[in-house]
């Protein structure tokens, strides 16, 4: 062969998600192949019974094909290896675009200790031991230095940040635009939620103060587990309600009487969110240039939407894609049927999971 037959190679990432019957692979595992050779990363250890079933499979992902003859849920593919008439079956995950930073096979341990410490953290206490044990193998664990940002106001989050040990800072801006300490993250906290949920700009910057350890959640596995894990979604809609709570009962104040905002400060998500959560009943008017949106609630729940020639839940999601425009809140009872009878959580984490989708 040519070298310019030579394939590229390629750094591919595999996770063991679960494993039953295999004495080599337990889940939380993650190995790198620099693929088309057979050799791993970093020349780890590989059962070649296993690698004589997963080897097909990268190639045919590689190639862009469907794979033939693995069984596959979502997005975990079933490897099964044959042993003389024994049989063990490994679930993984194949991600063809791996972090370069991140190679070798990392151990059972040092996956099992980050799983551990995870389910000590208030977000994490609902999630069963192989869930965690996927979180693991696709976060990423970072040390923050002094000042280096989490997220920064204006930016769009790519990923959740939990906090394992130290503090981070919420900056706002005084009347001087100089900024200042909001409040103090620590141990178990969260940061970047909003963004990721509602797909809008971050409203502050956050940094670490002195050292800080996080543990970063890829966008992806964070709405897989917002769809999946019913504790995951309660433990953010908790939290949303709470520092809703805390921070907008002189807005909702504002907003009965007919006071007009911006949806660049205030998106549309939380919007609907202050409004249930203080059980009000009214209608809020929506305007970006020409294009009109009406949104109608009672007693805090969601009963129509109505923009350019759209009703229900369509005009509702196609309302959410607004990210500019103004908006009025008149409180009152109104007349008309109900349209729409799913939760505002669940029709906000469906239209993220549509957008999600329709931007791969």
């Amino acid at each position: 062969m040519s070298e310019k037959d030579t394939p590229k190679s390629r750094l591919i990432r595999v996770d063991v998600l679960d494993s039953r019957s295999c004495s080599c692979y337990r889940g939380g595992e993650v190995l790198f192949f620099r693929w088309p050779l057979v050799a791993p990363e970093n020349a780890s250890p590989v059962c070649s019974r296993f690698l004589a079933g997963l080897a097909p499979l990268m190639d045919t992902l590689v190639a862009g094909d469907e794979p033939e003859g693995y069984k596959r849920a979502g997005d975990a593919w079933l490897v099964q290896c044959e042993t003389g008439g024994a049989s063990c079956k490994v679930a993984v995950r194949v991600s063809l675009e791996a972090d370069t930073s991140r190679t070798g096979r990392l151990t059972v341990r040092g996956s099992s200790r980050l799983a551990q410490e995870l389910a000590s953290l208030p977000i994490f206490e609902d999630l069963d031991p192989l869930t965690l044990s996927e979180i693991a193998a696709a976060a990423k664990t970072r040390v923050l230095p002094e000042g280096r940002p989490l997220l920064k106001e204006g930016e769009k989050g790519t990923r959740l940040f939990v906090i394992l040990r130290g503090t981070a800072a919420v900056l706002g801006k005084d009347e001087e635009d100089a900024d200042h300490c909001l409040a103090l993250l620590g141990r178990g906290d969260v940061v970047g939620e909003m963004s990721l949920i509602s797909g809008a700009p971050a409203s502050a910057t956050v940094v670490a103060q002195g050292d800080c350890t996080v543990v970063e959640i890829p966008k992806a596995e964070f709405l897989r587990l917002m769809n999946e894990k019913a504790g995951f979604a309660m433990y953010f809609a908790r939290l949303l309600c709470e520092r809703l709570r805390s921070s907008n009962r002189q807005f909702i104040a504002l907003l009965e009487h007919g006071v007009t905002g911006k949806l660049s400060t205030v998106t549309l998500p939380e919007l609907c969110q202050i409004i249930k959560l203080n059980n009000r009943s009214g209608i809020v008017r929506l305007s970006c240039g020409e294009n009109t949106g009406l949104i109608y609630f009672r007693d805090g729940e969601l009963y129509n939407a109505i923009t350019g020639g759209l009703s229900g839940e369509k005009a509702f999601y196609a309302l959410l894609e607004w990210e500019e425009g103004d908006f009025r809140f008149e409180a009152g009872i109104f007349d008309g049927d109900r349209e729409i009878h799913a939760d505002v959580m669940a029709l906000i984490l469906e239209a993220m999971r549509q957008r999600d989708e329709s931007s791969r």
